[in-house]
């Protein structure tokens, strides 16, 4: 896929399922960015025994947010978390994926 067409397929995508967010960098100024706000269940397995809980994450747009780094604060439906591990872009560097922890 084209960077064109794979930038165009992720714009809809943030604009069909996204939502908006309150992006504040560490040490920087907030602004609304639109984001991909996931709770998939995460499986653990401790002493032989198989544990769920839940995860959450977030996709944001490079051309949103260009190098969103851990302890930069996302506000989301009155609830604030916190980056809590270094982000990873996708293959066509066009959106960064991070964890979050609550803040």
């Amino acid at each position: 896929m084209s960077a064109t067409r794979a930038q165009k397929a992720i714009d809809a995508a943030f604009r069909h399922h996204g939502e908006d967010a309150w992006y504040t960098p560490a040490g920087g100024d907030g602004r609304t960015v639109r984001v991909l706000f996931r709770h998939p269940d995460t499986i653990a397995e401790v002493v032989g025994e198989r544990r769920f809980g839940a995860s959450q994450f977030i996709e944001l747009r490079k051309s949103e947010v260009a190098q969103p780094k851990q302890g930069d604060l996302i506000a989301i439906d009155g609830k604030t978390y916190k980056l809590s591990q270094p982000t990873q872009p996708d293959d066509h560097r066009l959106k960064w994926r991070a964890a979050l922890n609550p803040a």
